[in-house]
């Protein structure tokens, strides 16, 4: 029974280490993923300008939300 039982230890210390290295090198690629993923979207949206042509409405609208979030009251 110890037998298994340190079999059982090391396979589980050997899996838990494999699951962090894992965890640490995917992210840093996902990440880098979604950002040219984003990137080459804007590209395309933008056609070589410097902003899509929906940009100026798009942040009128952010304000405008932001300021009526702003005068709601979080407390009824």
């Amino acid at each position: 029974m110890a037998e298994f039982a340190n079999l059982f230890e090391k396979s589980k210390l050997l899996i838990d280490n494999a699951r962090g290295t894992i965890g640490v090198l995917v992210n840093p690629v996902t990440v880098y993923t979604s950002f040219l993923l984003g990137k080459y979207m804007v590209e395309e949206e933008q056609q070589g300008s410097n902003r899509a042509k929906y940009g100026a409405k798009f942040i009128w609208y952010i304000v405008t939300a932001m300021r009526q979030l702003s005068n709601c009251r979080l407390d009824n």
